[in-house]
This record gives C-alpha cells, sequence and structure tokens, in this order.
C-alpha cells in the first residue's frame, strides 16, 4: 500500500531567532508625529521590548506598539502621564500613570496592565501611607519580580519604600519601609531595584551639596533583602571616588566628588551580576561624564568606571537626561547630546554621540551621528535621545524633539550594531576617555523599619483612545540576502522516498545557507553545496522543510 508524504517548504532568514522576519542587514527608519509629542518636555521614558520581540515606546501620553516587522500595531493615547514599564511572557504590559489634574498633593497615581492587543485589563490607584511617597516617581519605578510580581519602589529624603504586589495588583505580598540615619545635609535623590533568585536588591543614591563654594558629594546605598520576608541580609555604604574640579564665569570654583545624578538604571544580568548606570550629573558644572558599576550579588564592587567626553562634545543641557540602555548580557548602550551652541547654554543640539560597553565596562564602540543627516530637522529646539538596547544584538535611538509645533516627533534611529557600513548608524569616532575610580567603603548608616504603613489599592477609570500617528519612513536599508525560494515536490508516495529540494537566492548574496528538517522523519543523504539536498523520507510525515541564513 503507497503512503503519502506531504511535505511544506517554508523559508527563515533570521539572524539569530526563527522568529525573526529580516535580515539584520534590512532595516527602515521611521519618524512618528502627533501634535501631543510637544507637551512632553522633560524627556520620555526608554522602551521597553515584548517576549514576541515587539517594542513599546513610551512618549509621555501615548504608548505605540511597533511589531517585529518594524510596523505600527497600535497606538493608545491617555489624557494624562503614563509610562509601560515591563511586560510577561503573554505580553501583557504593566504600566504606570499619573493624574496631576488636581495638583501633586491631590493628584491620583497608579498602575495599569493592557493586553497584548492594547486593550485595557485594568488600572488601580496605589496610595501608601508614607507621604515622601505620594508622587510619581515612587510608581515609576515598577520592576518585575518573580512570578510576574510587579514590585514598587524608590528612596526619598531619608526614607526607602519597598512594595510588591502580586501580578494583577490585589495583593500585596510585602511591604517594607526604612528610616536611614544619612549624614546631615544629605538625602536621598533616587533608587531602583533588582532581583536575583529569592533576593531582592535596592541601590539608592544619595546628594549632598552647598551652594558657596559649590561642592556636592554623592554616594551611593546597597540593601539586599530577602524577597519573601523583606529581612535585610546584607548593607553597604560606597563612595566613589573620582574628583571634578572646574572654575564657572558665573558661579566661581565647583567641586564634585563622587556626584551621581539621578538618571539611574540597574538590571540584573547573566552569572548573577549588575550593572549600575547612568549620568553623573545634571546641573551647569559637569553634565557630560557617564558612569558604569559592576557588583556581584554579595554586594561587592567588581569594577567601576567613569566615561568622559572632551570639552568640545559637552552637553550642558541640565533639564533633560538620558539614561542608559542595559540588556541582559550586561551590554549596555550610552547616548549623549552635543550642544551646539556655546557652553552653559540652552541651545538646539544637532549631534548625538553615543558608544556601548560589554559586560566588564569595557567600550567595545564610539560613534557619532548628525541628527540633520538622519532627516531630522530640529528646527532650533531641544532633543532628548533615549537608547535602547533591542533583544536581537541591534539598537534604536529614539530622538524625541519638543515645544515645537511643526517637528514634535519621535524620530526612530536603527542602529545595526554588528553592521558596519549601514547608514544612519553614523561613523566610527573615538573621543570617550576612561577612568577607573576606587571605591570606598563608608560606615553603614543605622537604619530602622517603619511600622504601620499601609497600601490602599482601588479601581481607578482611566480612558485609553486609539490614536494615530504621521509615519514618515527615511534611510531604508533593504539586503540583497532578503528572499529565499526553496523548489521541489511537496507531495511523495512511498516507497518513493527520496527527493531533491534547491533553495534560489539573489546570486549577488554571499552568505552560506542552512537547511532544518526534522531529522526523525527526514534525513539528508546529500549535500553537494548549501543550496541544493537530496532526503530520504524515515516514515510517512507532513511537516516542514525549512531554510535559513
Amino acid at each position: 500500500m503507497l503512503k503519502r508524504i506531504t511535505v511544506i517548504l517554508l523559508l527563515f532568514i533570521p539572524f539569530n531567532s526563527f522568529s525573526q522576519t529580516a535580515c539584520i542587514d534590512s532595516f527602515e527608519n521611521k519618524s512618528l508625529y502627533n501634535d501631543r509629542f510637544k507637551y512632553i518636555t522633560i524627556g520620555i521614558p526608554p522602551p521597553i521590548s515584548g517576549s514576541d520581540s515587539s517594542v513599546i515606546y513610551n512618549s509621555g501620553l501615548h504608548l505605540i506598539k511597533k511589531n517585529i516587522s518594524n510596523g505600527i500595531e497600535w497606538i493608545k493615547k491617555m489624557a494624562f502621564l503614563n509610562a509601560a514599564r515591563l511586560t510577561s511572557s503573554s505580553n501583557e504590559i504593566t504600566g504606570v500613570f499619573a493624574n496631576e489634574a488636581g495638583g501633586p498633593a491631590v493628584g491620583s497615581r497608579g498602575i495599569y496592565k493592557l493586553a497584548a492587543n492594547g486593550d485595557l485589563l485594568w488600572s488601580k490607584k496605589i496610595q501608601i501611607s508614607i507621604p515622601e511617597f505620594q508622587d510619581y516617581g515612587y510608581l515609576a519605578k515598577a520592576k518585575q519580580g518573580n512570578n510576574n510580581d510587579i514590585i514598587l519602589g524608590n528612596a526619598v529624603l531619608n526614607k526607602v519604600s519597598i512594595t510588591i504586589l502580586n501580578s494583577d495588583a490585589t495583593v500585596v505580598k510585602l511591604t517594607k519601609n526604612f528610616t536611614v540615619s544619612l549624614p546631615p545635609g544629605e538625602d536621598f535623590i533616587t533608587g531602583e531595584i533588582a532581583v536575583i533568585n529569592n533576593s531582592l536588591y535596592i541601590f539608592a543614591i544619595t546628594d549632598k551639596y552647598q551652594n558657596i563654594p559649590f561642592v556636592e558629594r554623592s554616594n551611593l546605598l546597597m540593601m539586599k533583602l530577602n524577597y519573601t520576608t523583606g529581612e535585610v541580609k546584607e548593607m553597604k555604604y560606597l563612595h566613589s571616588e573620582d574628583l571634578f574640579t572646574g572654575t564657572h564665569p558665573q558661579y566661581g570654583n565647583f567641586i564634585l566628588n563622587g556626584a551621581f545624578s539621578s538618571n539611574m538604571n540597574v538590571r540584573a544580568i547573566e552569572n548573577n551580576y549588575f550593572i549600575v548606570t547612568g549620568r553623573k550629573c545634571y546641573n551647569l558644572f559637569d553634565n557630560s561624564r557617564l558612569y558604569a558599576i559592576k557588583i556581584d550579588t554579595n554586594l561587592n564592587v567588581i569594577k567601576n568606571k567613569v566615561y568622559s567626553p572632551p570639552k568640545s562634545h559637552t552637553y550642558f543641557r541640565t533639564a533633560v537626561t538620558t539614561t542608559p540602555s542595559i540588556d541582559e548580557k550586561g551590554n549596555v548602550l550610552f547616548a549623549r547630546l552635543r550642544d551646539s551652541v556655546s557652553n552653559f547654554t540652552n541651545g538646539p543640539s544637532n549631534s548625538c554621540y553615543y558608544f556601548t560597553t560589554d559586560s566588564d565596562l569595557n567600550i567595545t564602540m564610539q560613534r557619532y551621528i548628525d541628527i540633520k543627516e538622519t532627516g531630522l530637522n530640529s528646527g532650533g529646539f531641544g532633543l532628548n535621545a533615549v537608547p535602547f538596547l533591542k533583544w536581537n544584538n541591534n539598537a534604536e535611538i529614539v530622538f524625541h524633539t519638543y515645544s515645537s509645533q511643526k517637528d514634535s516627533v519621535l524620530h526612530i534611529v536603527q542602529i545595526p550594531l554588528l553592521v558596519k557600513d549601514a547608514p544612519c548608524r553614523g561613523g566610527d569616532f573615538s573621543y570617550i576617555s576612561v577612568e577607573n575610580p576606587s571605591i570606598t567603603q563608608l560606615p553603614v548608616p543605622q537604619i530602622t523599619n517603619i511600622n504601620a504603613v499601609t497600601i490602599n489599592i482601588t479601581p481607578y477609570n482611566i480612558v485609553l483612545q486609539n490614536d494615530v500617528v504621521e509615519k514618515r519612513k527615511f534611510c531604508i536599508q533593504k539586503s540583497i540576502c532578503d528572499t529565499i525560494k526553496i523548489k521541489g515536490n511537496p507531495v511523495f508516495c512511498l516507497p518513493n522516498d527520496t527527493a531533491n529540494f534547491t533553495l534560489f537566492k539573489n546570486p549577488q548574496c554571499l552568505r552560506k545557507t542552512k537547511w532544518l528538517t526534522d531529522t526523525t522523519a527526514v534525513k539528508i543523504i546529500a549535500q553537494p553545496n548549501d543550496t541544493t539536498i537530496k532526503v530520504k523520507f524515515l516514515r510517512p510525515y507532513s511537516g516542514y522543510i525549512r531554510a535559513m541564513f
């Protein structure tokens, strides 16, 4: 009896994943315009990635989802500030919102969750009984915990607060709040959270300064807590011995000693380490230097580096900051805008310098982009550059123009890190000097538990509406290796159990191809080259023969 075999010929053209649909050297950039973009003048939060390789862009009042094929899938708007902060394995999106229509003292703040298609699943108002944390900053630090928990927390003045909610914010699983006995005049300016296994880590920056003469000093407090109980397991208080001095024409002499700014990013990376990174300062004196610190799970500093541009590349704008992007391997993407006007003034920025470091904090790439050459005319208005390391060894920089009715855009520039000759990525340009300041361990301050803290979670109706943006593609690069075709007979009957298949690609494409079969049913018995195979069917089979670069 003849047995039928059905073969479906299928091709993939990924770089390193079956789900990618284009070559790494094929890409297109987009400018997205909406009149409401101009209302966000303090910088936009970074994008986030979905498990389906989608990207969610934050524009302050909008969320924009771009799918794996680089197409805009949906656009949602709210009437007040919001930011997507994390995604789940099912691509649900958790974000934070701040409705301050009644003023900061009475404004409503909370969290929401969207389905993968952008529909609102729920939204809730969050209130904590500690007055210092009744602000947007507390919620803006939302991070992913174990079992899709939502972790909220921050460090403000002399207090640190942590709240762990379950995935739908119906249960408060843990709340731990501390008063920290900081030295006189020293306060927390920000805090970040990270999780490894059953431990919760808090990284908080302090700041102390005086006006005349201008002296600023910052430290880093680190805490390791039991994720379930909140018990403090380890605590360290550190000072980075980097000293920056200078003279300002108006303010006179100044000294910055280990000064950190509030735009810090922290991520747990492979092999149980943390990367802590950010901008050193954002005052008028010194706001161009950046830093990265590698820390182990016992809060030991493995490496500490400060990255400084030359004075000719200094960016003196203080109003907007850029937070470096960190991927799960510990690579970091920094992006810095250069002022195009005289020192100590806020003017338009038409140049972007960016660089990457590896998990050992070594610089792996430095480049320069003339923003106008990418197709963006800032019209003399300010820009914010938001770096974003993506899942596939590529990156993006989102340039956000503001305060302009004609040019309020999100200008998304693809940065293919592994492609050397791609347009719009900028030219290779070495400009960063690296310092290796020592770290001093300071006496650990005393912490005191704050008891009787209440967390109120109540339903809150936020209106989520569909919206549109004007899209403009620019700087498109299409690979000559963007197409594969497979030819061969797709239907066979045993005992005619051998078959030939041929792959066709652009003759100019020199990339090698790889065949993929179900080896329990299909055996490759001959392959004279990478475009031709002869197979033997081992059993009745209905399935696929695949090819990929």
